[in-house]
């Protein structure tokens, strides 16, 4: 009987000691809208949201390359392919990476480690951020 509390008693302890980390969901980032103060659009971002910044999180998506080539080591992630015009991804459905080491282009999803800045003011309109990313894992 010991031994069955002892194995029950570890089995919901070990997601605490665990470095498995839970990927982000893009539902999450989603939690942003643009209002119209002062003759200018204003980001407002839902408290969760803004509770990520300087977190460190893991998220799928699809790569997006912003200068042609095979391996790059700036470029956006999205939560949907980028393949159609018309049904591009949104800002608050990319993140744009910065990686030390160059990363192959995928067609297929892609794994990204980092710490999230989340951009209340970003010049180029993006929301989110991460810089010195890991791909993969």
């Amino acid at each position: 009987m010991r031994k069955l509390f002892f194995l029950m008693g570890a089995m919901f302890a070990l997601p605490l000691f665990s470095n498995a980390q839970q990927a982000l969901s893009w539902d999450t980032l989603a939690k942003v809208e643009s209002k119209w103060q002062n003759n200018k659009y204003v980001t407002v971002f839902k408290p969760e949201v803004k509770a990520l910044n300087g977190k460190r999180i893991k998220i799928q998506g699809f790569m997006i390359p912003l200068e042609m080539g095979e391996k790059h080591k700036h470029f956006i992630i999205a939560a949907r392919p980028a393949h159609c015009y018309f049904e591009a991804p949104g800002g608050k459905e990319m993140i744009e990476i910065f990686t030390p080491s160059a990363a192959d282009y995928e067609f297929t999803p892609i794994t990204i480690t980092g710490t999230i800045e989340v951009l209340e003011n970003d010049k180029f309109g993006m929301y989110y951020r991460i810089k010195n990313a890991k791909v993969g894992g």
